[in-house]
């Protein structure tokens, strides 16, 4: 298994409490996926939840070289599976960024407190998980 490339952020779990709060469901909508937002919603610290996949989603595009503006971050989705281990789902064009990056899969790592919740991606080469699933 070749890597092919690494993202790590950490974001505070206030800054996206923030925006929700300004912007609610037009927030919410426009950065997680209905999967995404239930199993969040469900959770007893929901904000810790929705800061991770933030995190989720933008280290993942960093493992893939993309750290620009404009992917829509409804793109990449995170799965948490029963596991418990999250995975990564793209869709659209982060599904052919991960093509073109030569990436077939992803190893996730999620962490979250009060304040912080991170994210660390290792991109990896091929077709080893559901990177070009949908």
């Amino acid at each position: 298994m070749e890597i092919k490339g690494l993202g790590s952020e950490i974001v505070e779990c206030a800054r996206i409490g923030k925006m929700i709060k300004q912007h609610g469901e037009l927030f919410l909508t426009r950065v997680y996926s209905e999967k995404e937002l239930l199993f969040c919603q469900r959770r007893t610290r929901a904000l810790e939840y929705f800061t991770a996949f933030w995190a989720a989603k933008e280290a993942t595009l960093k493992s893939m070289g993309y750290a620009g503006q404009g992917m829509p971050r409804t793109l990449v989705e995170v799965v948490m599976n029963t596991d418990p281990r999250p995975e990564i789902l793209l869709h659209g064009s982060a599904k052919l960024l991960a093509r073109s990056a030569g990436v077939g899969g992803f190893i996730v790592s999620l962490a979250h407190c009060r304040t912080y919740a991170s994210a660390t991606v290792i991109a990896i080469e091929g077709n080893n998980n559901r990177a070009n699933a949908q």
